[in-house]
């Protein structure tokens, strides 16, 4: 009889999916735009020979609305270009102002063909159309996925902004991300600007990899 050896020292077939959700509101100023920008092109050109397939996914102006220049499943590696287009073109007035309806981004990744390892979700508020829709798409994406909020808020002291709806739609207190958690680990984090955007998504980048988030051990039968 055959024996299946799982050699889990050698590891192949790594393959990791990624979905980010982005703000384009109008709240979002000039500088802010410019540092979602930089913090976007960094990750995609810091992982442009890694194994990413990323959907880059654009908040829109109601909860159901789809916008139609998604960037979606698309491996980094070979479509660096089609990402770098559309992160230049963030901020330009192409979207809606009001384009700050997470459960539209969060309803995309719902209908992608591969649940992504984590979404992460980019904003610096929210709107919401109806709140139990919001609610199940968090439920549901959790299932099988991570919804982590990298959030700016108005001020330092208001992180309310972020914790109240979290606490709603996770229906548990949110965990925040410290310097030395993970996102996958966490629920959100709040900054003061969008400054750190390429560190926090290079450092989950770095995470997927050393947690072989999407990797399978080799197999051999003997």
């Amino acid at each position: 009889m055959s024996s299946i050896n799982l050699q889990e020292s050698q590891l192949s077939g790594c393959e990791t999916y990624v979905a980010i959700v982005v703000d384009e509101s109008g709240s979002i100023n000039g500088n802010e735009a410019q540092q979602i920008r930089d913090g976007l092109s960094s990750f995609i050109n810091s992982q442009a020979q890694s194994n990413i397939t990323l959907s880059l996914i654009g908040m829109s102006n109601s909860d159901t609305a789809v916008r139609p220049d998604n960037v979606i499943e698309k491996r980094i590696s070979s479509n660096t270009t089609a990402f770098l287009d559309w992160i230049d073109l963030y901020g330009n007035g192409r979207a809606y102002i009001q384009s700050d309806y997470w459960a539209s981004g969060l309803n995309a990744v719902k209908n992608l063909s591969v649940t992504p390892d984590i979404v992460f979700v980019i904003t610096d508020g929210i709107q919401v159309n109806n709140s139990d829709l919001l609610k199940n798409l968090f439920t549901d994406l959790n299932l099988t996925s991570k919804v982590f909020v990298y959030g700016v808020t108005s001020s330092t002291d208001n992180t309310e902004e972020l914790t109240t709806p979290l606490t709603n739609f996770l229906e548990k207190t949110p965990i925040l991300k410290t310097d030395r958690d993970s996102a996958l680990d966490s629920d959100y984090i709040r900054v003061p600007n969008f400054n750190t955007l390429g560190i926090e998504l290079n450092k989950l980048a770095f995470d997927l990899s050393n947690f072989q988030i999407g990797c399978l051990p080799n197999v051999s039968i003997i």
